[in-house]
């Protein structure tokens, strides 16, 4: 197997999110008092997201709705969204501390869900990283795209593949001349925007130590979808370090 690198200089990324949807064990309703209390401490005060003005009915009823999140809270470095089946853990704006502090952050909120007594199970779970390139990204790729034999690197292009590997699913996306906000900046450039997911997590031991498997082996098939994307001459161009 490839050896991955464990940091790269200057990294591309701009947005990383770890997402779990559950089915609750208590009613909707309820599950903002029961994890208020727990995360208070650390993400301060929480706002309410705009899809709150709908009906509790048509939340219920329509399954697009159903699954997004009701409420937002943030600290300096991570930020929450949940709601009643639903929470994720995002970084934005290239404010990623590298994968150990994000895994340790994502992991205690587990927890705190579980111990709250929320959920009753996970259905899904998933790791989406967008990265974010100045220039046009497939002429560093390792993508050959052709019409009649002729190269399409230098149109607008989109490429999306999605593989499937055991129990994870990654869908990755490719695409130049976009435009993307970072920050208060609308850019010009590339993307790389990966979401390697679990539809079916297998949590029926331990919990914790079942999950925390679980979001290892989606990180490490994101890393490696990611770095063999591109060719190997830019990848060192990025300083790479190795353990």
């Amino acid at each position: 197997m490839v050896k991955l690198p464990t940091n790269i200089n200057p990294a591309p990324l701009i947005e990383a999110v770890v997402e779990v949807r559950f089915l609750p064990s208590i009613p909707p309703a309820a599950i903002f008092g029961k994890v208020y209390d727990m995360i208070q401490k650390d993400y301060g005060d929480i706002s309410s997201l705009p899809i709150l003005q709908l009906t509790e009915e048509v939340l219920e009823l329509d399954p697009n709705l159903s699954c997004q999140p009701h409420y937002r809270a943030g600290n300096t470095r991570f930020l929450l969204q949940f709601g009643p089946r639903i929470f994720n853990v995002a970084v934005l704006d290239k404010n990623y501390p590298g994968w150990s502090l994000f895994r340790d952050e994502i992991l205690r909120l587990f927890d705190i869900f579980i111990e709250s007594g929320v959920i009753d199970s996970v259905i899904r779970v998933g790791i989406r990283y967008i990265n974010y390139f100045s220039f046009n990204v497939f002429e560093v790729s390792n993508f050959s795209i052709c019409l009649e034999e002729k190269s399409l690197i230098n149109e607008k292009t989109l490429l999306r593949v999605e593989f499937s590997n055991d129990h994870l699913i990654t869908s990755l996306q490719v695409s130049n001349g976009v435009q993307i906000n970072i920050g208060t900046e609308i850019k010009q450039g590339s993307i790389i925007d990966l979401d390697t997911f679990c539809g079916k997590p297998n949590l029926a031991g331990n919990k914790s130590q079942d999950f925390r498997n679980l979001i290892e082996d989606a990180h490490q098939a994101l890393k490696r979808r990611f770095f063999s994307s591109l060719r190997e001459t830019y990848v060192t161009s990025l300083n790479p370090q190795y353990e």
